[in-house]
């Protein structure tokens, strides 16, 4: 099934962590997410409000459904989060574990009980009712330990790259060979240990905030993490994009994941996909990214419904029923552009979606004016193929050189 990705490996692996009391192995280039998806675990929290299983999905660190505890700290992303020997990997939002959920025992009622409004009256009853409403609701606990918080690095840089994807490392590595001071932060940890010296890895920003001039993250500091203030005087961002998720009923059953980001574990960890795995595509390129996971391709306009009760069983289809474990997606993709319209960036409508507008001098327009200049490049202006990212990488550099020499872009 997997001979379409080179370099598969059926070698055990040698590592292993714990989750919810079970061994789980890992591999070189395993999240906690992918060694959990790989062991047949698809469940790792229950929602807040209405109690539904959820699991790994974007494999990217793009949505908050593989939130876990890791080693007694809640709400870590466990897509984003590599495992380590002895670690100790716990549910959120459950009672007992994942796979109980209380609102079997209360019958075919379940789906619609909404805990937040039970037993409003009278006053005592609510009063129990809060704290067994707290207790299924939320985002896990404190944690077990706190570690101490690390004081806050403050970086002044002429440019922040944010992504280092194509794009945004062919932009970082031409204006560091012209001799500006780089610094470019990927939330990515893979490849940390032989990074060149102006990147850095396992870097997550969460904030613009153009009046300050400051750009904020956190970088990992031990078990805990640092802020980080970056004072740039210009930014690019090239944060690429993420996969659409098919719109279809039973798209939030654990076991729908990302294809782009399954192929990416299939080629880090060398191992083929999980048993039973399906790919929804539509288009040439989702078929190209099935027949490159080896799996069988289902096109998004013959799927009715994904069924399962908790998690994913199968795929329906106008014709048939198709058993699936995992479903992967490759149904199109859609600019990461949180950060973008966070410093006021304008969008426009390409035929398929909205992008942030470009300016012919390649800076993105805003609403308002920004105290650094804001370029961007790749995935961020269009999803598209990895090559033309990197030549769109390269393109903004050339035009941010340009602006910084006087010359026309």
């Amino acid at each position: 099934m997997g001979a379409a990705i080179p370099g598969m490996s059926e070698s055990p692996p040698h590592e292993t962590f714990i989750f919810e009391g079970r061994t789980i192995p890992f591999r070189p280039g395993d999240s906690v997410a992918t060694a959990l998806l790989w062991a047949g675990v698809r469940t790792t929290s229950r929602s807040v409000k209405y109690r539904r299983a959820r699991g790994p999905s974007c494999l990217g660190g793009d949505c908050g459904t593989c939130l876990c505890r890791v080693d007694g700290r809640p709400n870590v992303r466990a897509c984003t989060t590599p495992p380590a020997p002895r670690m100790v990997v716990a549910a959120q939002n459950v009672l007992w574990d994942a796979s109980f959920d209380p609102a079997d025992l209360v019958g075919e009622r379940a789906p619609e009980i909404d805990h937040h409004h039970m037993f409003v009256r009278p006053r005592p009853a609510n009063e129990v009712m809060k704290r067994v409403a707290r207790h299924l609701a939320g985002l896990g606990t404190l944690p077990d330990d706190p570690a101490p918080i690390p004081p806050p690095e403050d970086i002044a840089c002429d440019v922040l790259v944010v992504g280092a994807g194509p794009a945004g490392r062919a932009a970082a590595e031409h204006l560091a060979a012209a001799g500006l001071d780089v610094v470019c932060v990927d939330r990515d940890r893979h490849g940390a240990e032989d990074a060149p010296a102006w990147l850095r890895r396992g870097f997550s920003i969460f904030g613009i905030y153009p009046a300050e001039g400051v750009v904020a993250g956190t970088a990992p500091e031990g078990r805990a993490e640092r802020l980080v203030r970056v004072r740039p005087r210009i930014v690019v961002l090239a944060t690429g994009s993420r996969a659409r998720l098919p719109v279809v009923p039973g798209n939030d059953l654990p076991g729908l994941v990302s294809a782009s980001a399954l192929a990416t574990a299939c080629r880090r960890t060398e191992r083929p996909p999980p048993e039973g795995t399906v790919c929804i595509v539509d288009g040439a390129e989702g078929r190209a990214v099935a027949a490159r996971l080896g799996v069988p391709a289902i096109p998004i306009e013959d799927v009715v419904r994904l069924e399962g009760r908790r998690e994913l069983e199968a795929v329906r289809t106008r014709s048939a029923r198709v058993d699936a474990h995992v479903a992967a997606y490759a149904v199109g993709r859609i600019p990461r552009d949180e950060l973008a319209r966070q410093a006021g960036v304008v969008t426009s409508f390409d035929g398929s979606g909205f992008v942030p507008k470009r300016a012919p001098d390649g800076r993105l327009v805003t609403s308002s004016p920004l105290s650094f200049a804001l370029y961007g490049c790749g995935d961020l202006c269009g999803p598209g193929h990895p090559e033309r990212a990197a030549e769109d990488g390269h393109r903004t550099a050339t035009r941010i050189l340009a602006a910084l020499e006087g010359r026309p872009a």
